[in-house]
């Protein structure tokens, strides 16, 4: 099959070429993006594998990951409810619904502009603060279990929260999270070589 598939491939590749395909301006500009795909991915692939991520490297991260969850702001995890809103008016407007004891369930589903949350009736799941966008964990950290806040601004909209409920975090055994600490730790990587290679590369 995989034989069946190559010899297809490169008969309508070939036909293509003979149709001077391969001159389209549309077609060379994907050609020239995927040509830069693949060497940016051998670029990194290179690097982590003369630079591979050690094993006390994603234990060091996973301890400094849990001993943040021990005490302070991420010591609790916030089940949280909202209602994305495009401007202050509407805001308002559904701020005194909710002081008149309205759902906030079904107003989610009406007025919220986050259309993901709002099909759940405006719930976005378990976070912890750090995971929410400021000044929104301040917010989530000043509400009581059933509480609603008052509208608060970000570059997203107007925002109403509710916390749904509170709970003790319970971090992931270092077996559960290894995968996503390493990619964590790839990822930082990564980004951190990109800063280091803009300091000196003239684009042009």
């Amino acid at each position: 099959m995989v034989l069946n598939e190559l010899v297809a491939r490169e008969l309508v590749a070939a036909d293509a070429r003979k149709k001077k395909l391969d001159t389209l301006p549309e077609v060379k500009a994907q050609v020239k993006l995927m040509q830069q795909q693949v060497l940016v991915d051998a670029w990194f692939a290179d690097y982590f594998k003369k630079n591979p991520i050690k094993e006390e490297d994603v234990r060091d991260e996973y301890n400094r990951q849990l001993d943040s969850t021990k005490s302070g702001r991420n010591a609790n995890e916030y089940s949280v409810s909202q209602i994305l809103l495009g401007n202050e008016q509407d805001a308002q407007d559904v701020s005194k619904r909710l002081e008149n004891n309205e759902s906030f369930e079904r107003i989610a589903q009406e007025k919220s502009l986050d259309k993901a949350s709002a099909a759940q009736g405006g719930k976005l799941g378990w976070l912890l603060p750090s995971m929410i966008v400021k000044p929104l964990d301040d917010i989530i950290l000043s509400l009581k279990k059933g509480s609603v806040s008052n509208p608060l601004q970000t570059n997203l909209g107007w925002h109403i929260l509710k916390v749904d409920d509170v709970r003790k975090f319970k971090p992931a055994t270092y077996d559960d999270a290894k995968a996503n600490v390493i990619k964590g730790l790839v990822d930082a990587k990564r980004k951190t070589l990109v800063e280091e290679l803009a300091k000196t590369a003239v684009i042009k």
